[in-house]
């Protein structure tokens, strides 16, 4: 997961949809995978590792998903970041304390390389019952194949094209 990478956030949404139709038919682990195109991939990361570390994972999670427009193309995202910690409910002297530590972001770029070595090329990359699923769309058509009333309506994509 990179949470700079739009396909990231519409992945989430499916993954949303679903678990609300099926709460406990999915066991979900996100691993952290920021690319390098994403210049604020790896920050993101650390601030949710720091999340998890405050038991208000999912809500960071959502919030940086929810908002990804707000700040994917600020040249700084530090205010941005702390605002939704603020919104997920995190103690922002612990969440400080828990960036400045330099094992936080090494925990980030371990989940980086370990995704690599079982074939994480890009994001969003699932693996369900042992199969690799790159994207959304495949996601959602995966996830049908598990639970064949379940359904996911993509947004509409405009074409600006003259």
């Amino acid at each position: 997961m990179d949470y700079q990478c739009p396909s990231c956030a519409l992945s989430s949404k499916v993954l949303d949809a679903y678990l609300k139709k099926y709460p406990s038919s999915l066991y979900l682990q996100v691993r952290f995978h920021p690319l390098t195109q994403h210049p604020h991939g790896l920050e993101s990361a650390i601030y949710s590792e720091c999340a998890t570390r405050q038991n208000k994972f999912w809500a960071f999670h959502r919030l940086l998903f929810e908002n990804q427009n707000e700040w994917k193309d600020l040249p700084d995202v530090t205010e941005k970041l702390h605002g939704y910690a603020r919104l997920a409910g995190l103690n922002l002297k612990k969440l400080d304390v828990c960036i400045a530590n330099p094992h936080t972001k090494e925990k980030v770029l371990e989940e980086n390389a370990d995704s690599l070595t079982v074939g994480v090329a890009s994001t969003p990359t699932f693996f369900i019952n042992g199969k690799m699923i790159v994207g959304p769309k495949p996601l959602a058509e995966e996830l049908k194949l598990i639970s064949p009333d379940f359904t996911f309506d993509f947004p509409k994509v405009e074409n600006n094209a003259h």
